[in-house]
């Protein structure tokens, strides 16, 4: 499962609206790496992909997760081991770039947890456009006018 990013149209139709601009102009590993960010960030506050709360644990699982942490549990974080956030990664090249869980268990858990399969659906594993908007699009506007710039 990788990383959707709903507004990925509008930076190829950006590229591509500038017939001199090869897809090596924007630095695809550092795009992934802003996505992975947002996500994380995103996913710790509670939130998921459209910034609204997560649906909440069920009761039976909230008590073993207070009884194991020792303490209250205030928010929906997806977060218990940290396996699944951990195994997120950052690939690419010169045309293009991905978010991915390395393990396949944890891409599975991770799965479940954006598709609802069998779990609460909370989805967290995409970018929003507001995201891509206000935190993908400026990086790529950046590296934008740096190749312009060296032409």
């Amino acid at each position: 499962m990788s990383v959707r990013i709903e507004g990925v149209e509008q930076i190829n139709d950006l590229i591509e609206s500038l017939s001199l601009m090869p897809t090596e102009a924007v630095n695809w590993i550092r795009l992934a790496s802003k996505a992975k960010e947002i996500v994380s960030k995103r996913t710790a506050s509670g939130r998921d992909v459209l910034g609204a709360k997560f649906s909440p644990y069920s009761a039976s699982y909230l008590e073993y997760k207070e009884e194991r942490l020792g303490r209250p549990v205030t928010r929906v974080d997806l977060f218990d081991t940290g396996n699944m956030l951990g195994s997120m990664q950052v690939g690419g090249n010169k045309i293009g770039s991905k978010v991915f869980f390395s393990d396949s268990v944890q891409n599975d858990k991770a799965k479940y947890h954006n598709e609802g399969d069998g779990l609460p659906k909370r989805e967290f594993f995409a970018i929003s456009d507001d995201e891509v908007d206000s935190q993908i699009m400026p990086i790529v506007n950046k590296d934008i006018d740096k190749f312009m710039e060296g032409l």
